[in-house]
Parts: C-alpha cells; structure tokens; sequence
C-alpha cells in the first residue's frame, strides 16, 4: 500500500501477547485479514509475550466492492452493545 492514499487504525494492548509473536490457534485474525483482503486494505499483528499486542489496519480511500458494502453487520455483534 505504499504511495497509496488510505487510512491507518491502530489497536493496541498491553495484555499478555501472543507467545513467539506467532499467531493463535483462532481464526480471529485470520477472519479479520480477509475482511481488510476484500477492502483492498491490509492487516497486520504484532506481539510478543509479556509485550501486548499491536493491530494495524489500512484500508484504501477508494470504493469497497458492492457486494462487501451491501452486506448487513452479523446480528451478534449488534445484539451485545449498549448505548453509546
């Protein structure tokens, strides 16, 4: 994405990490690439043990696919938050 005009989001904690800065057996981040991958963005993770973890996610100024737009959120997450 270098040279390319988009947005940069960080996520960080200072949790206990992830060990050997590997990934985790989940299928979180893996998900979450996926998304950014039919965005045209990028996702990366960054952590080490005892060093908390670092999510960085770049997402182009341009138009995201229809089909990625027109999708609705997952009812879940809509169904645990309160008022902001």
């Amino acid at each position: 994405h270098e040279g390319q005009a988009g947005i940069v989001t960080y996520i960080a904690d200072d949790g206990r990490g992830f060990a050997g800065g590997g990934e985790p057996s989940g299928k979180g981040l893996a998900n979450m690439r996926a998304r950014a991958r039919a965005l045209h963005g990028l996702l990366t993770c960054d952590s080490g043990p005892a060093e908390g973890t670092l999510i960085k996610l770049w997402l182009p100024y341009e138009r995201a696919p229809a089909d990625v737009v027109s999708r609705p959120p997952p009812t879940d997450l809509n169904a645990s938050r309160g008022a902001c």
